[in-house]
């Protein structure tokens, strides 16, 4: 059975890059079954977004 969601990351680059990049290690190598999608390359938010603004965002709607 295929899913049709997808798993999203997003994150504060000044506290959290290490985690990303470690996430993005998983995600690439052949060992780990790990596929996510960064949501900074659907939309910028900024640090006033509203956590609603920002789903919308994502939902494109």
């Amino acid at each position: 059975m295929a899913y049709r969601t997808k798993t999203y990351i997003a994150a504060d680059w000044d506290g959290d890059k290490d985690a990303v990049n470690q996430l993005y290690k998983w995600k690439n190598s052949n060992y780990w079954s790990l596929d996510f999608h960064d949501a900074h390359d659907l939309t910028q938010a900024r640090d006033s977004s509203l956590n609603c603004s920002i789903k919308r965002s994502l939902l494109g709607q």
